[in-house]
């Protein structure tokens, strides 16, 4: 004959009322929690390996606003990058000069990498452009100013600006007089192509959502004893 300990069926039915008042959504918030962390370790992969960095700002702005609470319906975890530009990198977008009229797009010569496309690397020091100082009156003109202004530049070893037609930017002039772009100036805009830092991150780790959530359940049962 089965018995039946009522001691022991108080005991089931309470510990299936802490799982279901206590552990569960305890395990929903920590499920939401890891993957949101691990959705922002994977978009700071992507980053690095997608963007040419000038500091370490733009994978630290990749941040975690963390599930809170213990009410299942309204617990929910964001991550993403305080940095506005980020949004553009993610969907892409365009650039337009907000004064004068057109865009300055470093060569990769400028970068160390003459011949490369796309270059991956930043304009090095001395030719960005923050660091050419352009001589008065080295701006549009005719072929007899622009070869005044590649004899100037020579001399000197250095940047001038050159309107080619088509072509136009920063030229670095070699002592030979051979001019060499380092920043273009033949476009208003730019395209912004879109690099999907964000998205990919988050698919890989939404694949994994019951990875984690038994890992969470079975860590609760644990604790439950």
């Amino acid at each position: 004959m089965f018995q039946v300990n009522d001691k022991d069926v108080k005991k089931l039915e309470r510990r299936l009322r802490e799982i279901n008042e206590k552990a569960i959504p305890f395990a929903t918030r920590a499920t939401i929690n890891e993957m949101a962390f691990g959705s922002q370790k994977l978009a700071r992969q992507e980053i690095q390996s997608k963007m040419v960095l000038r500091n370490k700002f733009t994978v630290s702005s990749v941040r975690v606003d963390q599930a809170r609470g213990l009410h299942i319906a309204s617990q929910q975890a964001k991550m993403g990058s305080i940095a506005d530009y980020m949004d553009e990198q993610e969907f892409g977008g365009s650039k337009r000069r907000k004064t004068g009229r057109s865009v300055g797009i470093p060569t990769s010569f400028a970068a160390g990498q003459r011949g490369a496309r796309p270059r991956t690397r930043l304009p090095r020091k001395a030719y960005q452009m923050a660091q050419i100082m352009l001589r008065k009156g080295q701006k549009r003109g005719a072929n007899a100013r622009q070869q005044n202004a590649i004899n100037i530049a020579t001399n000197l070893g250095g940047f001038t600006f050159l309107d080619l037609g088509k072509r136009k930017g920063i030229f670095k002039i070699d002592k030979k007089g051979r001019p060499t772009m380092v920043h273009d100036l033949s476009r208003a805009s730019v395209r912004i192509p879109a690099l999907k830092w964000m998205k990919p991150s988050v698919d890989s780790i939404v694949e994994r959502r019951g990875e984690f959530y038994a890992k969470a359940l079975n860590f609760q049962l644990s604790r439950l004893g």
